[in-house]
């Protein structure tokens, strides 16, 4: 009767054995895809939608309270930029550091990319073309402002404006902005 207690002992232990190692194995397995993700989000995470304005500019203004604006923006991030029906552009006008007003533009409405510059070499921009890191892409902007914005000399012909800084902000789709201070002379 030893015998057969002891062999039966032998095969639960054996038993026993077997199951810890596929546990084991299968938590090691787990481990290492879990992991795997881990460093996939990681290297994701670390890729992302940077940009910033180098150059803003107010380019015309006109008799029926139109201004224009000429705005160039650098993809500095390591993603393609192609979403901008989702973009806004926002400018803030101030005089004397005092807030005046935020107009909220509207890509394919009151903004548009009119081309692409890359190393040197302007490509007219195509609707729905990606912007690649290290690419430049101009903009240009119109919008109406207040009648008040806009200086006028005594026969009522445009001389300026009557803001002394325009403040632009970017907002790509995904909330990634950038900011630009144009420092107006009348």
């Amino acid at each position: 009767m030893g015998f057969s207690v002891a062999l039966s002992a032998a095969i639960v232990a054996i038993a026993l054995l077997v199951s810890v190692a596929i546990v084991v194995s299968y938590i090691a397995m787990s481990l290492d895809r879990i992991s795997g993700s881990l460093r996939e989000i990681s290297a994701y995470s670390q890729r992302s939608i940077v940009f910033r304005i180098v150059y803003a500019n107010i380019t015309g203004v006109y008799s029926n309270d139109t201004i224009e604006l000429a705005l160039t923006a650098e993809n500095t991030g390591s993603l393609r930029m192609w979403d901008f029906n989702e973009s806004e552009l926002l400018l803030t006008f101030k005089n004397n550091s005092q807030f005046l007003d935020t107009r909220i533009l509207y890509y394919g409405v009151n903004w548009s990319i009119a081309n692409i510059t890359n190393n040197g070499v302007v490509i007219p921009y195509r609707e729905g073309e990606a912007v690649y890191p290290g690419e430049s892409f101009n903009i240009e902007a119109k919008t109406l402002v207040p009648d008040n914005y806009i200086k006028r000399d005594e026969n009522g012909s445009v001389v300026g404006v009557n803001f002394d800084e325009l403040v632009t902000v970017l907002v790509y789709s995904n909330g990634a902005e950038a900011e630009y201070r144009v420092v107006v002379n009348g």
